[in-house]
């Protein structure tokens, strides 16, 4: 099938815009699901180039953001999921591309940056689906802001043994109660 696509866009056609468009697209998902990730970047990236105006541009940008990062190549793929949070802020893919930039700020030690982004994604009502994220990339913005002294002695926040200092909600993601 991915033959028929090449073989028709290298031809001249005189198929509308919108049916070339439909046909890019396809091509890129059917080369991403057959492992041909590269291949998928190069329709989406000529989906983008010719048509940005499209309804479903977001997902585009989308798709070719993850197809990117499957191929290791987080710096493109995080400018992508930049244009969806700057250029689609109604699409529904923007809490999680949003979720994604504030992530790899915050890996790249731009603590501040990307509290401001998490607080944005926070405030827009995300999908019950990446609220477990948000909450955990909120929680280790909150133990990077801790001086390295601050609360429990490590010793303290152990994932070891239950006794009477065992408090494993701080260290290993427990609910805060004692185990039956």
């Amino acid at each position: 099938a991915l033959e028929l696509y090449r073989a028709v866009f290298d031809q001249q056609t005189t198929a509308t815009d919108e049916q070339v468009s439909v046909a890019l697209w396809a091509a890129g998902q059917l080369a991403e699901k057959t492992g041909q990730t590269a291949e998928a970047v190069r329709w989406y990236a000529r989906l983008d180039r010719q048509f940005p105006d499209l309804p479903y541009h977001d997902a585009v940008l989308y798709q070719w953001a993850w197809a990117l990062r499957d191929l290791q190549e987080s710096a493109n793929s995080q400018r992508l999921f930049q244009r969806i949070v700057d250029e689609h802020p109604h699409s529904t893919y923007w809490h999680d591309a949003g979720f994604r930039l504030a992530e790899a700020l915050f890996e790249r030690g731009q603590s501040a940056q990307s509290a401001e982004l998490l607080a944005r994604v926070q405030q827009a009502g995300p999908p019950e689906s990446i609220a477990p994220h948000l909450g955990y990339l909120e929680g280790r913005q909150a133990i990077a802001r801790r001086p390295p002294s601050s609360g429990l002695p490590r010793s303290l926040r152990s994932c070891g043994t239950p006794g009477p200092t065992w408090l494993p909600w701080l260290a290993c993601g427990m609910p805060n109660r004692w185990p039956r």
